[in-house]
């Protein structure tokens, strides 16, 4: 197998760098006056390497994704690049379906007892899945936009401040009744609904 590292795109010959499916040596490549033989050979380990390193990096920006935005139980990495939780941002979306058809199916279900049953129990899946995350961020804003007055320092100190504030108190219960009123609404719209 080649001995240089693919990831830093070096030129084996003229026509092949590290990127292609390049020949172990020059001397295997065609282009350099080799049989090529070894190229095949080479080739698809080279292939099979680059494919699960693929899924290999897209499953641990998935498996961050649903780490950071939900409670769920996920596979542990045993290594962690803070610059992969950056990576993992394309994942965001899918998260969000994911969470939402656990919502919708949990919802549905409850709907068959009663809308306000199935809207309470939907909220509080909701907070149980993402773990209060969207919650705590907007009690945090809450309080910094509340109790800065339009200072840009304080606004900050308030950000840093563990307390919840009056101001956060409000936003979460505001939050919480209107996630709670809009899924009572949908239940009663929905055909399944007693």
């Amino acid at each position: 197998f080649p001995s240089h590292d693919i990831n830093r795109g070096d030129s084996l010959c003229p026509c092949h760098t590290a990127t292609d499916l390049a020949p172990a040596s020059k001397t295997d490549c065609d282009c350099a006056g080799g049989n090529g033989a070894t190229d095949v050979a080479i080739s698809v380990p080279n292939r099979f390497t680059r494919l699960s390193h693929a899924i290999g990096t897209a499953m641990r920006g998935l498996i961050l994704a649903i780490q950071f935005l939900t409670r769920l139980p996920t596979p542990q990495l045993t290594h962690f690049d803070p610059a992969w939780l950056a990576e993992s941002a394309k994942w965001f979306a899918v998260v969000g379906l994911m969470i939402g058809g656990i919502l919708a199916v949990t919802t549905v279900a409850a709907s068959y007892v009663d809308p306000v049953f199935a809207a309470l129990v939907g909220v509080v899946v909701w907070v149980w899945v993402t773990g209060g995350l969207h919650l705590d961020g907007l009690a945090d804003l809450a309080d910094g936009l509340g109790a800065a007055h339009r200072d840009p320092q304080r606004f900050l100190a308030v950000l840093k401040d563990p307390h919840l504030g009056s101001f956060g108190v409000l936003a979460l219960v505001l939050a919480v009744l209107s996630k709670w009123s809009l899924l009572w609404l949908w239940v009663q719209q929905m055909p399944t609904a007693p």
